[in-house]
């Protein structure tokens, strides 16, 4: 900072007067954008509304079980490549098997 850019800087009066923070509002500006936001948001999302009925749902026959058995999975091979990607192979391995979290009581 110049020493010109200083005096100017230090010579600056920003307010006249005592300011309270009871008299510092946004104004009439300030209402008519948040108001204006308002107004746009309610109107985005009254058409975002709009174009989501639009979407059909989905067909009855995705609801409805084929009547495959879960399986578990044993994993045959596994690869890394040059660039860290995981190539693996599973094959199922009979029924699933199920577990429990609890501790054992020893």
């Amino acid at each position: 900072m110049t020493v010109a850019a200083a005096a100017a800087l230090a010579s600056t009066v920003l307010a006249k007067g005592s300011v309270s923070d009871n008299n510092v509002t946004p104004g009439v500006l300030g209402f008519l954008v948040v108001a204006g936001m308002g107004i746009a948001l309610y109107f985005l999302l009254r058409s975002l509304s709009r174009q989501l009925k639009k979407i059909p749902p989905p067909p009855a026959d995705d609801a409805v079980d084929d009547g495959a058995a879960p399986a578990a999975l044993r994993l045959v091979s596994a690869t890394t490549t040059s660039t860290g990607v995981i190539i693996a192979t599973y094959q199922p391995d009979g029924p699933v098997r199920t577990g429990s979290y609890a501790l054992d009581e020893a």
